[in-house]
């Protein structure tokens, strides 16, 4: 662990009610960098901890820390010497199980440290699930080859198809479907790349729940959850199903949505989750809502960051930080707009050609085009969220309007790999 002033930082400013308060925030990537900013509006001392030498956004704290988020005594020890009034992480999962003892043991608002397993194991989720009523997929737990072949032969009757995924891990990381006649060295492959990401080496063989995916952005405080948006999901299918695109509001009907959203706060409620945002993914099957998981944590891809502020005027940056400090959240809807994002699919191998980025960036509707690689990198086959090399973010009168923006101008871009052997 080392700390230490970023040169760049701000000098630190009056909390809330004319006293300093500072918030620890787990983790300084991109995707927490809006974080550091709204604190800083509030006049909060920020406390950034990352594993990262380099991390994007430790320049935007008052003070940097070098420091594995799974280390619980070194955050402990950074906690307790700035005397830190909250916790915060934001889209991500990695840090949830510190941010959560972290919290109980300072006496914090957060999620509790068991609500905190169920929602990071997915199979103290499925037991959660079931002990509740809540429906979802079918799942069985497997720790070798020969227990995956065993878990799939079970499923053949409940499922087509089965998916082999993670107990524990994030992002989409070695998740795969099959046949469920699928020959016994597919399954073994399946079955180790699951098991590469997992970080408690079990792997869980699910019957496959088919049907349009959504996800359910929420807020939970004082038992009360709370949906801010319901987004509809873009996936690029059998076998990985990896998030392609996410738009809001669903496009679904009125009956869906609500089903769907039911769901989701019963699934909170089954996990015991309070005190923070969650990301639940739900699949609509012809047998109604089948919740996939749930994540006690704002959702990533963007979904929380951008597209919900730019649909609903709600910030969930903000009501991040209100939880973290034990005040309810401000979640009320200010505008209706439609607003979508949709990520580059580009064939893996090495780029030869990109073009088209400013042109796309001004077509009307397009707020912001990234592509995070270059004539010469590498792309990487689409088997998971860390593949993807870039997106366009839309908004629009309403959710058509803003997915029409988000394609025609990523269809714009160029970006053409060439195989190297």
């Amino acid at each position: 662990m080392s700390g230490k002033k970023p040169s760049s930082g701000s000098a630190a400013r009056p909390g809330p009610g004319g006293s300093d308060a500072t918030v620890m925030i787990l983790g300084a990537g991109t995707l927490q960098a809006p974080l550091f900013d709204a604190a800083r509006e509030r006049g909060l001392r920020t406390i950034a901890v990352d594993a990262r030498e380099e991390a994007p956004a430790s320049a935007r704290a008052d003070f940097s820390y070098r420091c594995d988020l799974a280390d619980f005594d070194a955050c402990l020890r950074i906690a307790q010497h700035h005397k830190v009034a909250g916790v915060i992480g934001f889209a991500v999962e990695y840090p949830l199980p510190t941010l959560a003892r972290l919290s109980a043991h300072l006496d914090l608002a957060g999620p509790s440290p068991e609500a905190v397993r169920r929602a990071t194991d997915k199979a103290a989720m499925r037991q959660a699930f079931a002990a509740a009523g809540v429906a979802s997929p079918l799942s069985l737990p497997a720790r070798t080859v020969e227990e995956a072949r065993a878990r799939v032969a079970e499923l053949r009757d409940v499922s087509s198809h089965v998916i082999l995924k993670p107990a524990i891990a994030s992002g989409g990381r070695g998740v795969t479907q099959l046949p469920g006649t699928a020959p016994a060295t597919k399954v073994a492959e399946a079955f180790e790349r699951a098991r590469a990401h997992s970080r408690s080496g079990t792997v869980l063989v699910e019957e496959y729940a088919s049907g349009p995916e959504f996800s359910v952005e929420a807020v939970t405080w004082n038992g009360r959850t709370e949906i801010v948006a319901v987004t509809d999901k873009e996936t690029s299918g059998p076998p990985y199903f990896v998030e392609t695109g996410h738009s809001q509001p669903s496009q679904a009907s009125a009956d869906v949505v609500a089903a769907v959203g039911a769901a989701a706060v019963a699934a909170v409620a089954a996990l015991g989750i309070d005190w923070c945002g969650t990301h639940t993914e739900v699949r609509y099957s012809p047998a109604g809502p089948r919740v996939i998981e749930t994540a006690a944590r704002f959702g990533g891809g963007l979904i929380s960051s951008h597209l919900t502020p730019l649909s609903t005027g709600v910030s969930l940056v903000e009501a991040a930080l209100d939880l973290a400090l034990g005040q309810p959240p401000d979640i009320a809807v200010q505008k209706h707009r439609g607003s979508a994002i949709r990520f580059l699919r580009p064939a893996a191998g090495l780029v030869r050609r990109l073009q088209g980025q400013a042109q796309a960036q001004a077509q009307a509707g397009v707020v912001e085009v990234e592509v995070t690689v270059q004539e010469g990198d590498r792309v990487r086959e689409l088997v998971d969220g860390t593949a993807r090399v870039g997106h366009v973010l839309a908004e629009g009168p309403d959710a058509a309007a803003a997915i029409a923006a988000a394609e025609t101008a990523r269809d714009m871009i160029t970006l053409e790999t060439e195989i190297i052997e």
